[in-house]
């Protein structure tokens, strides 16, 4: 007994010496969980201070894109209040250039008769100056002939009376005139319209001579034929009285179609014969006709020409007022085109010159505009770069926030892993069991205490603690996932390589009563 009690002192020392290490292990791993948690909080009120200053930029972001996209509308409704500005200017100038040229081209037409009237003034003048000649030669010889001024006064009344004769002449001309000229234009449309029934008398004649032609070669063609058939029937052998009856109709048909294409022959010939009868009257009228319009037509030119001379006689002084007066009006009429012209060409540097200050205007309000979208978009990069970190150091913390969870619930499962091993290795000892049932009822709930894990077994107060070393926990800090264990893989790895070394040396086999139990030597 005194043996077994020996054995039983020294497993229950080495028991208590398991609990204290795995006490000591147990703080350490509780100081290093909570160590961890207050990293994790830390951490979790660094996100959530994060997540602040992203929603703050978030909303900062959303009030720079709002103030952009209003800039940007801004921008927009200038381009587009240039671009009316400038379409608008454009219209005004293309007008002013069209209602330029079109002053010029008056300009130049006006001119042109300036230069017409003034050649004609000159030559107006050159008459007014042999009739000035004249007339001072008519003034002698009427100082010389003043006796005679009543019978010229006389004169001069007749002739006004003449005058206005022939001013009734003249009016009753212009009447006839006009009537002649209807005439003519009456007589070229008979004229016109003789032409065309000429024309349509030539188609028929030309459609009549086809309708001949054509009779005549198919009486042609009938004949060499039926000479043909003749031939080939005069070559058969047929019943001579059927071939007698056969011909004789034959000959009567033939010469009933003889007598009826020399009929219709005929009769075409005689309406070609009246058609053209009628086509030669028709252009011996005609001729006529034109012979009287041409002379009538030479007669009124003579009276024409003589009316034209008697107007130009009579008519040669008020032309030349009505010249001078038109005169007067082109010359007023040029420099009041000028002045207009200066104006609108003063209202048109003005113009010019407002459309390029709002040009330099609008360049300017552009160019700040990029300025500040530039330095908008530089800030919401830098912001977004900045946020872009934020979120990678979040993922990063969450990373080794998962390691570090990983590895926690792999060493507690490792943990509770040995302690149930323990147990269970302390229960399948049947040599334990015999020697629990020789202790006694205090011994024996003590020693059934073994079998339960060591954070919740209870510490004899017989058995005074022991000390243990301070274990290396290098394996235990090791990346989880490095290699694929089990609870009872990570006890045997972390109790039988204590200070790296190898597997199954600190474990030694001796026999006790007959029967094989394992002691762990941990030092």
């Amino acid at each position: 007994m005194s043996s077994l009690e020996a054995c039983m002192c020294s497993l229950q020392t080495r028991l208590h010496q398991v609990e204290n290490a795995r006490s000591r292990e147990m703080k350490a791993h509780g100081e290093l969980v909570q160590k961890f948690e207050c990293d994790l909080e830390t951490r979790r009120a660094s996100e959530a201070e994060l997540r602040l200053t992203v929603a703050k930029l978030r909303a900062d972001k959303c009030r720079l894109e709002a103030e952009l996209s209003a800039a940007h509308t801004k921008a927009r409704n200038l381009l587009e209040q240039l671009g009316a500005q400038s379409l608008e200017i454009a219209k005004r100038e293309s007008t002013f250039k069209a209602f330029r040229e079109e002053s010029d081209r008056q300009l130049q037409v006006a001119h042109d008769k300036c230069a017409y009237l003034i050649e004609e003034k000159q030559q107006l003048s050159l008459q007014l100056s042999d009739a000035r000649t004249c007339f001072e030669n008519a003034k002698h010889e009427n100082e010389l002939l003043f006796a005679k001024s009543g019978e010229q006064s006389l004169r001069e009344k007749t002739q006004t009376a003449e005058i206005e004769k022939l001013s009734t002449q003249l009016v009753i001309k212009q009447q006839e005139i006009e009537a002649g000229a209807v005439r003519t234009q009456l007589a070229l449309n008979d004229f016109t319209r003789s032409r065309e029934q000429q024309d349509l008398m030539q188609g028929r004649i030309q459609t009549l001579e086809r309708d001949v032609n054509h009779a005549l070669v198919t009486r042609n063609r009938a004949i060499h034929w039926r000479r043909k058939r003749q031939e080939m029937w005069d070559n058969r052998f047929v019943l001579h009285g059927a071939f007698l009856v056969w011909m004789s109709t034959f000959v009567q048909a033939r010469q009933q179609f003889v007598a009826k294409v020399e009929r219709r022959n005929n009769d075409t010939r005689a309406r070609l014969q009246d058609i053209k009868k009628e086509a030669m009257t028709c252009f011996s009228q005609a001729r006529e006709a034109c012979c009287r319009i041409r002379q009538a037509c030479a007669n009124e030119r003579k009276q024409i020409l003589f009316l034209r001379d008697e107007i130009i006689k009579s008519e040669l002084p008020k032309l030349l007022a009505l010249l001078e007066s038109h005169q007067r009006n082109v010359n007023s009429q040029q420099e009041r085109l000028e002045l207009q012209l200066k104006s609108q060409r003063e209202c048109a540097e003005q113009e010019r010159e407002r459309y390029d200050m709002l040009l330099q205007d609008a360049e300017q309000r552009t160019e700040m505009l990029i300025a500040a979208h530039q330095s908008q978009l530089t800030r919401h990069k830098q912001q977004q770069r900045s946020i872009f970190q934020a979120f990678a150091t979040k993922r990063r913390r969450e990373f080794h926030r998962r390691v570090f969870s990983a590895w926690k619930e792999l060493y507690l499962r490792s943990v509770v892993g040995q302690a149930t091993h323990t147990a269970m290795v302390f229960q399948t000892q049947p040599s334990q069991l015999s020697t629990l049932e020789l202790l006694s009822p205090m011994e024996r709930r003590e020693s059934q205490s073994w079998a339960m894990p060591a954070s919740i077994r209870p510490i004899s107060r017989t058995v005074q603690r022991l000390q243990l070393e301070k274990q290396n926990f290098d394996d235990c800090l090791q990346s989880p996932m490095s290699e694929p264990t089990t609870p009872v893989d990570a006890m045997w790895r972390k109790w039988r390589r204590v200070n790296g070394r190898a597997a199954g040396r600190g474990l030694k086999y001796r026999s006790f009563l007959n029967s094989p139990s394992k002691s762990y030597k941990i030092g």
